[in-house]
C-alpha cells in the first residue's frame, strides 16, 4: 500500500524558482516562501503554473487546475480577477474540495472587489514583515482596520501568525475531507456492487476495489467492514485474510484491526478457509478470544469455544469452562430461565459437534 501524499496546484504570476531559503523583497515572493514551507510541513506535492499558461486555456495546465486536492491562486497585483472566479467556479461545480486565494492586504482596492468568499473557497490576505516573512491578516481585522494597513504593520505584526502556519491548518483540514469524501464514494460503490452484482462479475470488481485500497485515503473502519461483507457474499475468505495482513503491515493503521467486528469477521474468515494448518486454528482462536473479551455475544463465544476444542481442549479446560459459564449465563438472561441447568448448553452444544 503507498504512503498518502496531497497534491496542491499553485497559481503564481511569474517564476517559481524562489525558496524559503532565498525569500525576495516582494510580497509575492514570500508568500511564495510560504506555500512551499507549508507542503514540506505535511509533505504535499507541488505543482506550479503560471496566469498566462491559464489564459491561453492549456489542456494539461486545466486538467491539473481542475483535479487538484487543493489549489491556492495569488492573485496580488493582478487584474483579470474575472478569470479566477471563472475557474473556481468550474471547480465548485465538480466538488473539489480547498481553493485558496492570496492577496497582499496592501492592494485595498482589489480585495474590496472581491465577492464574499465561502467554503470551499478561502480568501486568505498577508503582509510582509520586517524579515520578508508572509503573515497572515484574517477578514475580520483587515474590515476593521478599514484597509489601514499601515496600522497592522506598526501595531500589530507580531501578533500575526505566520501564513505558512495558517495555510498548514488548512491542508490538514483538507485532507481529513477529502478522505471522508473518498471513503463514502468507496463504502457507496462497494454497497451497490453487493446488491447488482453476482459471483465472477463481484469477483472481478472486488479485485478492482481492493486495488484502489493501496490510497491509505480509502482505509476506514466502514470501507474495511464493507470488504468483507463482499468477501463475504462470494466466500472469498482467503482474500479477506490478505486484507488485514495487509493492513497489518501499515505501522500507523493498527487501529482499524481493533473494532469487535472486525475481528470477529477476520476470525470467521480463518476458520472457513480451507486448510489445516495450526497456526490459522491458533490466529482465529485469538481473534475470537479478544471479541469475545470486549464484547461477550452468543456468536462469538459458541464460535471460541467450538474452535476451543478442535484445537483439543476438553472440559478440564479453564478458558472453555469460563466460555461456556458465561454463555449458559447470556442464555438464560435471553429465554428467562429461572435458574440454569445442570448441564450447560454450550456444553451440549459442543458435545454435539465433536460427535
Amino acid at each position: 500500500m503507498s504512503s498518502e501524499q496531497v497534491c496542491v496546484v499553485c497559481i503564481f504570476d511569474g517564476n517559481f524558482s524562489a525558496r524559503k531559503e532565498s525569500i525576495s523583497v516582494g510580497g509575492k515572493g514570500n508568500a511564495i516562501s510560504a506555500v512551499i514551507q507549508a507542503c514540506e510541513d505535511i509533505k504535499a506535492k507541488i505543482q506550479q503554473y503560471t496566469f498566462d499558461q491559464i489564459s491561453i486555456n492549456n489542456t494539461e495546465v486545466l486538467d491539473a487546475l481542475y483535479n487538484a486536492e487543493i489549489l491556492i491562486i495569488d492573485i496580488s497585483g493582478w487584474k483579470e480577477v474575472s478569470v479566477v472566479l471563472y475557474h473556481l467556479g468550474v471547480r465548485e461545480s465538480v466538488k473539489s474540495t480547498v481553493n485558496i486565494v492570496l492577496v497582499c492586504a496592501d492592494d485595498v482596492d482589489l480585495i474590496k472587489s472581491l465577492p464574499a468568499f465561502e467554503e470551499p473557497n478561502l480568501i486568505l490576505p498577508y503582509v510582509t514583515d520586517e524579515e520578508y516573512c508572509a503573515r497572515y491578516v484574517d477578514i475580520d481585522r483587515l474590515n476593521l482596520l478599514n484597509g489601514e494597513v499601515v496600522t497592522v504593520k506598526s501595531k500589530h505584526m507580531s501578533s500575526l501568525p505566520m501564513l505558512s502556519s495558517r495555510l498548514v491548518e488548512v491542508f490538514r483540514k483538507a485532507q481529513k475531507a477529502t478522505r471522508y469524501h473518498l471513503t463514502w464514494q468507496f463504502v457507496k460503490e462497494l454497497r451497490s456492487d453487493r446488491e447488482t452484482l453476482k459471483d465472477d462479475e463481484l469477483r472481478e470488481k472486488l479485485r478492482k476495489m481492493r486495488r484502489r485500497l493501496d490510497d491509505p485515503r480509502l482505509l476506514s473502519p466502514d470501507s474495511l467492514l464493507n470488504m468483507f461483507l463482499s468477501y463475504l457474499r462470494i466466500e472469498a475468505f482467503s482474500e479477506m485474510i490478505s486484507l488485514v495482513e495487509a493492513i497489518q503491515g501499515l505501522h500507523n493503521y493498527q487501529n482499524l484491526l481493533e473494532p469487535p467486528n472486525i475481528r470477529y469477521y477476520y476470525a470467521f474468515a480463518l476458520n472457513r478457509r480451507n486448510g489445516k494448518d495450526r497456526e490459522s486454528l491458533e490466529k482465529a482462536i485469538e481473534s475470537y478470544r479478544k471479541g469475545f473479551q470486549e464484547s461477550s455475544s452468543d456468536y462469538l463465544g459458541i464460535n471460541l469455544a467450538t474452535l476451543l476444542v478442535i484445537g483439543g481442549a476438553d472440559r478440564s479446560n479453564k478458558e472453555l469452562a469460563t466460555v461456556c459459564v458465561v454463555m449458559d449465563m447470556l442464555i438464560n438472561i435471553l429465554f428467562n430461565h429461572a435458574s440454569p441447568r445442570p448441564t450447560p448448553v454450550p456444553y451440549v452444544i459442543i458435545e454435539r459437534i465433536k460427535v
